[in-house]
């Protein structure tokens, strides 16, 4: 008797628009790009790539805090709200 098992995958796919304010500073021979609110920053060689390495750290930190179960708690202390 051949018995066949079936799993189920389910894939989710969510998405978050936020505006937050950052900054992008020249440090010597680097970009600095910092969003304070959240506490996050990074640095790139270009203004442009400090604000890509920025939304990248950023959609990082989000997921974590999501994943995590802490996006609620952390947006609020931001005085942020998800909608």
């Amino acid at each position: 008797m051949i018995r066949e098992e079936y799993v189920t995958v389910i894939r989710m796919q969510a998405s978050m628009e936020f505006k937050l304010p950052a900054q992008v500073k020249k440090k010597g021979k680097w970009f600095i790009s910092s969003c304070n609110l959240l506490d996050v920053h990074s640095q790139g060689h270009t203004r442009e790539q400090a604000e890509r390495n920025l939304q990248d750290a950023l959609a990082t930190f989000l997921l974590s805090c999501y994943e995590r179960g802490t996006l609620e708690v952390v947006l609020r202390e931001a005085n942020l709200e998800l909608t």
